[in-house]
């Protein structure tokens, strides 16, 4: 899902990477210089991760949250079990990825159990 949004906003190329937390914060950037190929920008919003890639020297955006109280997966979800409108909390494509998957039915089937 987060291809699909960043790939209709970006003529760039660009690539996600799951990184699995190593709980040791002074070694944090390393880890990620390991995984992750050359780069020059982070963007985070967690305030900490913020100051370990400016401390390296690294150029660090801060983009906040939307409407987190609304825009929460939890929120969305719960939504989706219910039968109450969530399209427009999402990202057109997500939303239509979301559709195409039956998303609707698979959690409300989950959430009977």
């Amino acid at each position: 899902m987060i291809d699909l949004v960043l790939s209709s906003m970006f003529d760039k190329r660009f690539k996600v990477y799951a990184i699995p937390d190593i709980h040791d914060p002074p070694n944090w950037v390393a880890h990620v210089e390991k995984i992750v190929p050359s780069f020059s920008t982070v963007l985070t919003n967690n305030d900490f991760t913020l100051e370990l890639f400016k401390e390296k020297g690294y150029e660090v955006y801060s983009p906040g949250l939307y409407e987190r109280n609304k825009c929460m997966g939890k929120e969305i979800r719960m939504r989706m079990i219910h039968n109450q409108d969530w399209q427009h909390l999402v990202p057109k494509e997500v939303a239509s990825y979301l559709i195409e998957i039956d998303a609707v039915k698979r959690l409300q089937a989950l959430s009977e159990q």
